[in-house]
């Protein structure tokens, strides 16, 4: 390993530590999303020789404003969403990706 692995181990080991959920899946598959599985539970057996790690991503959220003829513009945030709105005809949308 060098450096730079060595300091994403440590990112890794240290947010398990802190409580986040970790995933692995086997080196040279991490451009797969279905390689990715969850990791154990309070036991860690890390083998960065042969496994990939990563923080579980967070899904994104975003919010949508839609006008009654079905014009839509994206939000970074409810906030953001309600201050655009310039109609009563418009909807706002919650929109959540789903991992799996």
């Amino acid at each position: 390993m060098n450096k730079e692995d060595t300091k994403k181990a440590r990112d890794v080991m240290t947010a398990f530590i802190d409580g986040a959920e970790i995933e692995c899946c086997e080196n040279g598959k991490s451009h797969d999303p279905k390689a990715w599985k969850k990791h154990w539970g309070d036991t860690p057996c890390w083998n960065f020789a042969d496994y990939t790690y990563r923080i579980k991503p967070k899904p994104r959220e975003f919010w949508i404003t839609q006008t009654g003829v079905g014009n839509a513009t994206a939000h970074s945030s409810e906030q953001a969403a309600i201050d655009w709105s310039i109609s009563e005809d418009e909807q706002l949308i919650k929109v959540r990706e789903v991992i799996k």
